[in-house]
């Protein structure tokens, strides 16, 4: 038993197309309706606050981080063609002396303080990271401190 598609349109066409729910119903959605949506999570925010503060720090060491290239000298002199006098190199070695014992200190007080949050939260990997980085760096440094004593032991 089928009805054909005229007799299908004509009853579709004969149903109401909107209808308010009874009292009861509306009742019971009405609070649904009027709650605010539900907020992210404290995890959500967490991880972000994270992301946000993990970025800072790799950024921080990055720029802190003395840049060098493999053939690159500590004192920059003027090469012989340009310059007719000859630049006292003592001068030059004692600030990469100072800027050394600066960005090692930076580095400590980096590694510290990486330490200390270490304790507050022993396993959090990125933090683990940071800290064998800056380790690293402590190493970098030590070695070109060794490298600039023996050049101005050198005559």
């Amino acid at each position: 038993m089928s009805l054909s598609d005229q007799e299908l349109d004509r009853r579709l066409n004969a149903l109401d197309r909107s209808c308010a729910p009874p009292e009861s119903v509306w009742q019971k959605l009405q609070p649904q309706l009027e709650t605010p949506p539900a907020r992210r999570s404290s995890r959500t925010w967490l991880a972000l606050v994270a992301a946000v503060s993990g970025l800072a720090v790799i950024s921080v060491l990055l720029l802190s981080s003395p840049q060098t290239t493999p053939d690159a000298t500590l004192v920059d002199l003027p090469a012989p063609e340009t310059a007719p006098a000859v630049v006292e190199p003592s001068s030059g070695l004692q600030r990469s002396r100072q800027t050394l014992a600066a960005a090692a200190e930076e580095n400590e007080a980096a590694i510290r303080k990486l330490e200390a949050a270490l304790v507050q939260e022993p396993d959090n990997l990125l933090l683990m990271e940071f800290l064998a980085e800056a380790r690293l760096r402590q190493a970098d440094l030590m070695s070109m401190a060794a490298r600039l004593e023996i050049d101005m032991d050198t005559p």
